[in-house]
């Protein structure tokens, strides 16, 4: 229920380029975000695995952690995490009380100036610190909404921030070109912070650490300062190694799966070295923080016989990582993707890259009311994979069944 109120009084709409609103309601409730300290994660792809990661390792060093993703995949308590737990129902609707009453006094200010009314991801934002702060957490990690700069999530200062990939989504509103969508992304590197760098394009590096000296920040560089090695590998988990200035043993495990998780897993070493100071990294708890994170709807396996996989990608860099993945672990497999797209995505990208490796598509409409049309995807599917077979379901359901008698024909 708080889900759906949230949503009706604070409304779904185009997020805002502002702070004003997400700061008023943060002073009407005491400022909660500076009762913690935090790492500030933004890019395209990698954020919520890269923040997962960094908060498993924060906890097993004996801190207790705040955890703000987005979006959930079943329940809305699920983006603010406390401690490994998402927030309980109870802690949810005392936390929402404070904060909705602090909205509302917000909301009038706004209507008397013409302004539009607090929007849905800034008033989470002010549910997820006061929750953070009311829950008495040491540290955060703090994933943006969109972009960087004028990001709800960009009102509190984060001592780390991560840059992981950046490529090109949200066009229409942070910029077509990589320089533009960088720029608007370097905006959560504060002076004096640190910031960690995941492997970049050459441009959007170029931005990122002209951003970085601007702001007198330190700068932590894959390929420089750190690395990920995939030593081993399986449909599960995989060994790891990561080098850099950590005084760590050097192969680890990773209770995930796809090599990307593996560069993720490096970026959120070196974002907890930095926010504990490298000295202080534990080798133990690094190991324990590695095997206990998780990163649902990421390479996810939900079946086993039959092989099903749930991956949330959702632009064409995240595709073609999807790709890669399923070379490496499934090379003699047959692949069916049964895919719905939001519309304001680039559909055209993820089925081209998809395409190198499917022998099916699935299509579908998710339900969602930013969903693609699925005739329209269907279409899409036919112009840029002309020769594999594509079908289109009334719904995800329907989808799947006729996928899973696909594989039992197949097998």
């Amino acid at each position: 229920m708080i889900y759906e109120s949230l949503m009706s009084r604070a409304g779904d709409a185009e997020p805002q380029k502002r702070h004003g609103p997400t700061r008023r309601v943060l002073d009407i409730l005491e400022w909660p975000d500076r009762d913690f300290e935090f790492i500030h994660v933004t890019g395209t792809n990698g954020k919520s695995s890269t923040s997962r990661i960094a908060s498993s390792i924060l906890e097993q060093h004996g801190m207790k952690v705040g955890l703000f993703t987005s979006p959930h995949l079943v329940s809305f308590r699920e983006r603010i995490v406390l401690n490994g737990t998402p927030i309980s129902e109870e802690q949810l609707e005392t936390v929402w009380a404070e904060v909705a009453a602090a909205i509302a006094i917000v909301n009038a200010e706004l209507e008397s100036n013409g302004s539009p009314f607090v929007t849905f991801f800034e008033a989470l934002t002010c549910l997820a610190y006061t929750a953070f702060s009311r829950g008495g957490m040491d540290a955060a990690v703090i994933e943006v909404g969109i972009g960087g700069s004028w990001d709800a999530t960009n009102v509190a200062d984060g001592r780390v921030a991560v840059l992981t990939p950046i490529s090109l989504d949200h066009v229409a509103r942070l910029g077509a070109t990589l320089p533009e969508i960088a720029r608007a992304k370097a905006g959560i590197i504060k002076p004096g912070s640190t910031t960690i760098q995941a492997p970049q394009h050459a441009v959007v590096e170029e931005v990122l650490i002209k951003c970085a000296n601007e702001n007198n920040a330190t700068v932590v560089r894959a390929g420089r300062d750190f690395e990920a090695t995939v030593m081993d590998a399986t449909e599960h988990s995989q060994t790891i190694r990561i080098d850099g200035p950590f005084s760590l043993p050097p192969e680890r495990k990773l209770n995930l799966a796809g090599s990307v998780h593996a560069i993720n897993a490096a970026v959120a070493v070196a974002a907890s070295a930095a926010f504990l100071s490298p000295r202080d990294l534990d080798p133990t708890a690094v190991r324990a923080g590695l095997l206990s994170a998780t990163s649902p709807g990421r390479m996810q396996t939900v079946s086993i016989n039959p092989r099903v996989l749930l991956d949330a990608a959702h632009n064409p860099a995240g595709a073609e990582a999807l790709v890669g993945a399923l070379r490496a672990l499934y090379p003699a497999r047959s692949i069916a993707f049964l895919i719905s797209v939001l519309n304001d995505k680039d559909a055209r990208g993820i089925v081209r890259a998809l395409s190198t490796v499917a022998d099916s598509f699935f299509i579908t409409d998710s339900g969602s009311i930013r969903a693609t049309d699925s005739a329209a995807l269907l279409d899409i599917a036919h112009a840029e994979a002309p020769t594999i077979p594509a079908r289109r379901f009334s719904s995800p359901a329907v989808a799947m069944d006729a996928a899973l008698a696909w594989v039992a024909d197949d097998a």
